[in-house]
């Protein structure tokens, strides 16, 4: 199961529990098909099909529709929205998890949890040295930092532990992280909320790799970043790429800049042909200069 990012979780909000209209959707979204809006909901109901998933979005669909809410209607699904559903806080995370981490980066180390447990073990060499809230673990979960072992069997399920789970160390609400980020260059996943390695983003792999030399230059190294980094800061300069690129490209480069999906999951998605989402990239970010997006672009450094 891949990690869905919350743009998929607010589309999935809109429409199913809110009732929305596709065409409601795809106007409050900016999205101009509805084909992307389906795609994206698509992806959210297939992850019921996990209970930890199941019961998130379950508690997600309740918190939205509480009276108590105080998150506006047409407001997009953050990661502090996702905490308060759970009933935990950024500061559970980092302390709980992120005080396991040395034990959860052992190799042998996995996570498991039973059906209708409020806790969640982790497990090495078949003792259960730590335990932790399960919701915890739905966080970690949607966050990306837990994925379900496909060798799980019966009522009890195993997660394993994906590398990023260091960034529950110092977990951060997401006005925390926006105060950093306009003081810092090293952008966050709108996916996990955790900040991105340079070598993370699709780009960044392929030019430390340089499997192109002759295509790749350290100047759409930059243009990536820019671009990373005005998706996460909004306004004006993301109009203006979305304007030149249109819906369908932009999204193509959301997931390029801000997913952690490898180029196969992308071309996949996005319906293109074998081996061409390298290619794709580059041409949409010599687009943008073309069309002098980058001198124009106001990057929050």
């Amino acid at each position: 199961m891949k990690v869905i990012p919350l743009e998929y979780l607010t589309v999935y909000i809109w429409h199913v529990a809110q009732g929305r209209t596709l065409a409601q959707v795809a106007n409050l979204a900016g999205i101009g098909h509805r084909s992307t809006i389906l795609r994206r909901i698509r992806s959210v109901e297939e992850a019921r099909d996990h209970p930890e998933w199941s019961d998130l979005l379950d508690d997600l669909e309740r918190f939205r529709n509480s009276p108590d809410c105080n998150v506006s209607p047409d407001a997009p699904v953050d990661r502090d929205q996702i905490l308060r559903a759970l009933g935990i806080t950024a500061s559970e995370i980092s302390a709980d998890i992120g005080g396991l981490v040395n034990i959860l980066r052992q190799s042998r180390a996995t996570v498991i949890v039973g059906a209708g447990l409020p806790s969640a073990g982790v497990l090495i060499e078949g003792e259960v040295i730590k335990t932790f809230k399960r919701s915890l673990l739905q966080a970690g979960i949607c966050f990306g930092w837990f994925s379900p072992d496909q060798s799980s069997a019966g009522k009890l399920r195993k997660f394993k532990v994906a590398k990023t789970v260091m960034d529950a160390v110092g977990f951060e609400t997401t006005a925390q992280t926006r105060e950093k980020t306009a003081k810092v260059s090293a952008p966050r996943s709108a996916t996990t909320g955790r900040a991105l390695s340079m070598s993370e983003m699709a780009i960044n792999r392929l030019v430390l790799r340089r499997d192109h030399p002759s295509q790749l230059s350290d100047k759409h190294l930059q243009w990536a970043r820019d671009v990373q980094t005005a998706m996460l800061v909004g306004g004006t300069a993301v109009e203006g790429i979305r304007k030149v690129l249109g819906d369908r490209s932009y999204e193509i480069l959301e997931r390029h800049c801000l997913g952690i999906e490898g180029f196969e999951r992308i071309e996949e998605e996005m319906g293109l042909t074998q081996r061409s989402a390298k290619v794709v990239l580059l041409l949409l970010l010599e687009t943008l200069a073309h069309c002098g997006i980058f001198d124009r672009m106001a990057v929050i450094k």
